[in-house]
């Protein structure tokens, strides 16, 4: 300390310390302020995460619960459709299916047809065979025609030679062959 200083100097230095010791007293003040908001922030954040895990753990039941659900649910499912395939051709006929069969084929194809193919059955039969007949009549009709406008109409053919010249293919060797 300066004892040969003016007090007025003395006094300005002593009020320059003391707005200083002011200033300081005023930032620690200050800083002491903050450093209580930041721990009441802190505390604010660790209730804000503590509830957080909180409902993170409460979402976390929720998503098991419905997983066993969803999962209970599926096997329902899989189980309906086992029984369908399996259980429900007992439970739901299908009558109207045998009765539209009945109806349609065994009533009118089977009764109907097999009714009127049964009566006309008979004539087509008897129309078959005179076809068949009328055929072979008609073939052996015209043979015979063509062979009897080959033969020469003379008195001196002998009986066998005309025999001979009836069968076609036949030896001119005088013996008599039948080819039927």
């Amino acid at each position: 300390m300066d004892d040969g200083a003016f007090p007025a100097t003395r006094m300005t230095r002593s009020v320059a310390r003391a707005q200083e010791v002011e200033y300081s007293w005023q930032l620690v003040r200050y800083i002491d302020g903050n450093l209580t908001y930041a721990t009441e922030l802190q505390g604010d954040l660790n209730a804000t995460r503590e509830s957080i895990y909180g409902k993170l753990d409460d979402i976390e039941v929720e998503v098991d619960t419905a997983r066993a659900e969803l999962d209970y649910q599926e096997q329902s499912l899989i189980d309906l459709v086992d029984f369908v395939f399996d259980e429900s051709f007992g439970y739901m006929r299908c009558g109207w299916i045998g009765a539209a069969y009945k109806s349609v084929v065994e009533d009118s194809i089977c009764g109907d047809i097999v009714d009127n193919l049964s009566a006309c059955s008979s004539s087509i039969v008897a129309g078959a065979a005179m076809i068949y007949l009328s055929i072979m009549a008609s073939l052996s009709f015209f043979q015979r025609v063509e062979l009897e406008s080959a033969l020469p109409v003379t008195a001196d053919v002998a009986p066998s030679s005309v025999a001979m010249a009836e069968q076609p293919y036949a030896k001119n060797d005088g013996v008599e062959r039948s080819y039927y």
